[in-house]
C-alpha cells in the first residue's frame, strides 16, 4: 500500500497459478502491481478489491471457520463491497454474490441465530423451527405418525434465494417471516422439539467447516495423479 517493495521479497518468482488455491491469483495480482512502474486503474482497482474486501474476507473465513459462521461472513462480505468506493466494481461483485448467496439461504441464516449468543435471535430460529416441523408433519401422509418420521418424508429444496444487499444484520439476508420461503436446517431436522427448545438457553453448537479448501486441494492433487497415469 505504501509503494515501497522488500529487496527480498523483489527476488522472489511468481509461482504457476492455481485456481484450487484461494489466494494465489490475488498475490499474483499484488505482485504483479507491486513490479509495475504505472499501473493501470483497472490493475489499481483489482489491487484495492484484494486488500479492502478478499484478503479481509478470507482472514474473516479462516478466523470463523464452522457452518454456523457462514450467513455472517457472507453478510461482513456485503458490508465490505458496499463500502468499496467504485460503483461498477460493488455492481459486478453484488452481482456475483447473488449467483453464490448459498450461505444467505434461510436454512443456514437459522443454523447461524441458533449459534448466536443472543436470546432473542434464539428464540425467532426455534420459532421457525418449530414452526416448519408443524407443516411438514401436517402436510405429510397420515400414515407417518411421528413428528420424527414426518420431517425426513417432505423433500428439502434448496434454491438460491434473492439476498437483500440492504440488510443490516446477517438474519435480515433473507425473509424469515413466510413459512413457506424457508425451510428446517438439515443438521437440526432429526432432533426433537425438546431438543429444539432447549436450544434458547444453550447455543448451537457445530463443527462442519464453512468453507471446502480441502475439498479444491485434493481436486488439483487428484488431477495431477490421474495425469500421469493418462494420455
Amino acid at each position: 500500500m505504501s509503494g515501497y517493495l522488500d529487496p527480498d521479497l523483489q527476488k522472489l518468482q511468481i509461482g504457476s497459478i492455481a485456481h484450487s488455491r484461494w489466494l494465489t491469483l490475488a498475490c499474483c495480482i499484488l505482485r504483479f502491481y507491486t513490479s509495475t512502474k504505472q499501473p493501470s486503474k483497472s490493475l489499481v482497482q483489482l489491487t484495492n478489491f484484494c486488500l479492502k474486501i478478499y484478503f479481509l474476507t478470507w482472514f474473516n473465513i479462516k478466523k470463523e471457520n464452522k457452518i454456523t459462521d457462514g450467513a455472517k461472513n457472507f453478510f461482513k462480505l456485503i458490508e465490505r463491497v458496499h463500502q468499496f468506493p467504485t460503483d461498477k466494481v460493488k455492481e459486478i461483485s453484488v452481482k456475483v454474490l447473488q449467483r453464490n448467496a448459498c450461505f444467505a439461504h434461510s436454512e443456514n441464516v437459522i443454523l447461524g441465530m441458533l449459534a448466536k449468543d443472543d436470546e432473542n435471535i434464539h428464540q425467532r430460529a426455534v420459532d421457525n423451527i418449530l414452526e416448519l416441523g408443524s407443516e411438514a408433519s401436517a402436510t405429510t401422509d397420515m400414515e407417518s405418525s411421528t413428528l420424527e418420521s414426518s420431517r425426513k418424508d417432505v423433500i428439502r429444496q434448496f434454491k438460491v434465494p434473492k439476498i437483500n444487499v440492504e440488510a443490516t444484520h446477517f438474519y435480515e439476508l433473507t425473509n424469515l417471516d413466510s413459512i413457506k420461503d424457508i425451510s428446517q436446517p438439515p443438521a437440526v431436522i432429526d432432533l426433537d422439539d425438546t431438543s429444539i427448545v432447549q436450544m434458547l438457553t444453550k447455543p448451537l453448537v457445530l463443527q462442519h467447516p464453512c468453507h471446502n479448501q480441502a475439498v479444491e486441494r485434493h481436486v488439483k492433487l487428484v488431477t495431477e495423479a490421474a495425469s500421469v497415469v493418462t494420455g
